[in-house]
């Protein structure tokens, strides 16, 4: 009994050590977890803050150049400041895939119909074609809507900033919080709806933006590694190597990667269903071009058909600094369908692809059942004004200013003083339902 109860007496003892042991273990490694908590935390709102500081900043930029291009008269000045505002608005968008789920779908459209819009006038400037009274009117009108979300940024940055809220939560939060922050993402949001409709030739046109994207609406809706890996592809980079940057709502839901390599940070975006890439875009320096523009076209094609975008055809391209972007529409059958498009941006410098843009090809790709033509195309032909020469037809669907897609005859035509028009002739009815005067130089060719 003294033997027996001798070894309990030690067993209890070391029970005892163990157990204290055990508890001061799992102390450290609750204080440890604690720790490792808090600075994830930490490193999440600085990655919220800088968010929506890089928001804020992007914003208040395109503010100032939208009010700048008002004033603008000369082609050169014009072209850079419309070349701003569309960098800085994809920037933004960025910015706003990077934040918690803020409800600012409207916020978010508005930035990529600025960006578009400017885009369309980039091109147009770049080639020496001033503005127009009505894009002047629009310009201002942007720059009214801009100057109030640029203000409203910065209301809830002061208010953040005097009452010590932590912006994550804050962020976060809107959606319960029934005071003035909510309130204030609210009435930004109102704002943005009831501006009028802006109608151009650009997928983000108000009577196209609120479509069902016709390319992915029975897609597969995919998880964010599943997307990932899809992001990984368009980038030749390995999964590992890409950091999500939150989700994009709006008409086409997407995820948002960025990823530092090749010299510079990538972001890309992928769309929830389907998995497709929306947009990418390399910030990396481009140094002096050793590649064609034959070259490039080729290398932008065979990208696009290694990724499952078959039947491209090149249409027009431009060269921004030491970048070709190359406009590709979808051709089948022998049409093309000049609403699928498709840019793709080229370095010059090393061949390789650096920017990357279908939301026009996922809003409007689909398959069309074509009438027979009224007209055949020398029928049509006669609705040409006199005093052009026709060099060459083509079978085409366009879109234009809402009307939806129509079936036309696209002619290329040339005047008595060599200027080159294309002139398009609804195949149904037999009348003129566009021209546009094709521009072309060193850097590119262009039609306004």
């Amino acid at each position: 009994m003294l033997r027996f109860s001798s070894l309990s007496e030690k067993a209890a003892v070391r029970v005892a050590s163990f157990a204290i042991a055990g508890v001061a273990v799992l102390s450290g490694f609750c204080y440890m977890g604690w720790r490792e908590a808090a600075e994830y935390r930490r490193s999440v709102e600085y990655s919220y803050q800088s968010a929506f500081q890089n928001l804020a900043d992007s914003v208040a930029d395109i503010d100032a150049a939208l009010q700048k291009s008002v004033y603008a008269r000369g082609a050169e000045l014009a072209a850079a400041l419309s070349g701003e505002i569309s960098r800085r608005a994809f920037s933004a968008q960025t910015d706003i895939g990077a934040l918690p789920d803020l409800m600012l779908e409207d916020t978010a459209r508005f930035l990529a119909q600025v960006g578009d819009y400017a885009y369309n006038l980039n091109r147009q400037t770049a080639f020496g074609v001033p503005l127009t009274d009505t894009q002047t009117e629009e310009i201002r009108r942007l720059g009214e809507a801009a100057a109030q979300l640029s203000a409203a940024l910065c209301r809830i940055q002061t208010v953040a900033r005097e009452e010590g809220i932590n912006i994550g939560r804050l962020l976060a939060d809107t959606k319960n919080d029934k005071g003035g922050f909510s309130q204030t993402i609210d009435q930004t949001e109102s704002m943005l709806r009831e501006l009028p409709a802006l109608i151009y030739e650009g997928q983000f046109s108000d009577h196209v933006a609120w479509r069902e994207p016709l390319f992915i609406e029975n897609g597969i809706e995919l998880e964010r590694n599943e997307a990932a890996s899809r992001a990984a592809d368009y980038l030749d980079i390995q999964p590992a190597l890409l950091q999500p940057m939150g989700e994009v709502g709006g008409t086409i839901p997407s995820y948002r990667f960025r990823a530092f390599v090749d010299g510079g940070e990538i972001a890309v975006a992928i769309t929830k269903r389907g998995g497709h890439c929306l947009s990418l875009t390399n910030s990396r320096p481009i140094g002096d071009p050793k590649v064609t523009f034959d070259e490039a076209i080729k290398i932008a094609k065979e990208y696009l058909t290694a990724r499952g975008f078959d039947g491209m055809k090149e249409t027009h391209y431009t060269r921004a600094g030491n970048m070709l972007i190359i406009d590709f529409a979808y051709r089948f059958d022998g049409v093309t369908y000049y609403p699928d498009i498709i840019k793709v941006g080229i370095a010059l410098d090393n061949g390789k692809v650096c920017a990357f843009e279908s939301s026009a090809y996922i809003m409007n790709h689909h398959y069309r059942r074509l009438p027979e033509p009224v007209f055949t195309v020398n029928e049509a032909m006669y609705a040409i004004a006199e005093g052009l020469f026709v060099s060459s037809a083509e079978i085409c669907v366009i879109s234009n200013e809402g009307r939806g897609e129509m079936f036309c005859y696209a002619y290329t035509c040339v005047d008595g003083d060599s200027r080159t028009f294309l002139i398009y002739v609804n195949a149904m009815t037999g009348y003129e339902e566009n021209i546009l005067i094709v521009l072309e130089d060193e850097n590119g060719t262009y039609a306004i």
